[in-house]
């Protein structure tokens, strides 16, 4: 089972909160990290085939260091977004046939500067799923996740009460710490 999901929040911030299982045959195991860092602005989790995923965030990792090369000290999200599918699509379609069995999903959550935004941050979201990756961008203040987790009621339930109105209320963790409420949701 693998549930990884996110959210790019009304303030600013991004949160991605991912499991650590890995299945093999009919036995699971919590050992496996399936979110990763990619940059200062930009995090990932991959749900499917564990090699795929690997693939999948260098396909990732590759784009980010070209778009940093030629323009900026950080890779550009939006743009990210929107070259991820083609070089991600081209890789998975030569993969050998036992790494696409089980599929492949990836989240990304990422912000860009925006001097017009609170904390100068506008974060984003999207989620890509294969064969052909199309970007699915997450409306902000929305969760998006991937993997088995997401059909499974009592994991979704338990994520809307924690953001419903009542989870609202951790809003006020943002006064006087910037991040304070998406620092409590990962904990949560």
């Amino acid at each position: 089972m693998t549930w990884v999901f996110g959210n790019a929040t009304i303030l600013g911030s991004g949160v991605c909160v991912a499991d650590i299982q890995v299945t093999t045959g009919d036995r699971t195991f919590d050992c496996l990290r399936k979110l990763y860092p990619m940059d200062r602005n930009l995090i990932a989790g991959f749900a499917g085939n564990v090699a795929t995923g690997f693939e999948m965030l260098a396909v990732l990792h590759h784009l980010m260091n070209a778009e940093k090369a030629s323009s900026a000290e950080v890779a550009n999200v939006r743009r990210i977004f929107k070259r991820f599918p083609a070089a991600a699509k081209q890789r998975y379609a030569s993969l050998p046939a036992e790494h696409r069995e089980g599929g492949s999903q990836l989240l990304i959550v990422g912000a860009n500067h925006a001097a017009d935004a609170l904390y100068e941050s506008r974060p984003e979201v999207a989620r890509f799923t294969a064969p052909d990756f199309r970007c699915d961008e997450i409306p902000r203040g929305t969760w998006g996740s991937i993997g088995s987790g997401t059909g499974i009621d009592a994991y979704r339930k338990e994520l809307a009460a924690i953001t419903g109105d009542e989870g609202r209320q951790l809003m006020q963790l943002e006064v006087r710490q910037p991040g304070g409420y998406a620092k409590t949701m990962s904990f949560v």
